[in-house]
């Protein structure tokens, strides 16, 4: 990706993290508002939060924090920060599969099964 068109994400005011894989940030203008700038978390790769830091617009995000910073979330199976459906089909996946993958193991009993699916539901809905 070398740009992003102005207002791309300027009205959609429910994000809450922002996650970015690109090494060499770029500047842009006017693409996030202020309300996600203030809320939102920039998520940046290893070693590049000095150069987000540096670079107008990224700069403008209150939180900014490098991937490896990132303490891991509870049912993220697949490692995109979001406890999701994507998160269940991968515990699916895995037990269709029949490893034992530790990262679908939700619950830490030890066995992928149902009870982690049922263990991302819990995540998702608060409890």
């Amino acid at each position: 990706m070398t740009s992003i068109g102005e207002c791309a994400f300027l009205y959609c005011s429910g994000l809450t993290s922002v996650i970015t894989e690109i090494i060499e940030p770029f500047s842009i203008k006017d693409v996030f508002s202020s309300y996600t700038y203030n809320s939102a978390t920039l998520y940046v790769p290893k070693g590049t939060k000095e150069k987000y830091k540096a670079t107008p617009a990224w700069n403008r995000f209150k939180t900014i924090l490098e991937i490896s910073e990132v303490t891991p979330i509870q049912g993220d199976v697949n490692g995109d920060l979001v406890v999701d459906v994507a998160d269940i089909s991968s515990v699916i996946d895995v037990m269709a599969k029949g490893d034992n993958d530790a990262a679908a193991d939700v619950n830490g009993d030890g066995i992928v099964d149902v009870a982690d699916i049922s263990s991302i539901i819990s995540v998702m809905a608060g409890r």
